[in-house]
């Protein structure tokens, strides 16, 4: 029993020759008041945010999210096809039916703040498209802009 315990002391005496587990963290470097940009929303967090406030809207049929897409496809042998495009230019970021007697159809194409007028022409001759047949389409930049959108009050 004396053994284990001359052991311990001896840990004891010898903790302050003993290396550290881990390095504190560096100081951050300090920033002049107003230099730190915001974060900016990215837009498949908006794009989100607005479906998920439509798919629980009373006047909403169905609601969709599409768009254009690209990429490439991995083959069964592991290659990697071409850079492709599918679906077509233009079309907008979400759609969808509201409620009525024929229901009405919309479409909303989703831009972040910053970036609000930068819509293509094709983007924007689907909306008009939409307009011209009786739907309601708009671009959103936020869950407010699309249920003005969707109500008709934009």
């Amino acid at each position: 029993m004396s053994g284990q315990r001359k052991q311990w002391t001896d840990m004891l005496a010898m903790r302050h020759l003993q290396p550290a587990l881990f390095e504190p963290p560096e100081q951050p470097k300090r920033r002049r008041p107003g230099t730190i940009k915001p974060p900016r929303p990215l837009e498949k967090d908006i794009k989100t945010a607005i479906f998920n406030a439509l798919s629980a809207h009373p006047l909403v049929l169905e609601v969709a999210v599409v768009g254009v897409s690209s990429g490439r496809m991995v083959r069964p042998d592991g290659s990697r096809t071409a850079w492709r495009r599918w679906g077509e230019a233009g079309t907008p970021d979400i759609v969808g039916r509201l409620k009525g007697c024929p229901p009405r159809r919309f479409r909303i194409e989703v831009k972040t703040p910053s970036r609000r007028n930068t819509v293509t022409p094709e983007q924007r001759d689907r909306l008009d498209e939409t307009v011209a047949a009786g739907g309601l389409a708009g671009v959103a930049c936020s869950v407010e802009d699309a249920l003005a959108i969707v109500e008709g009050r934009s």
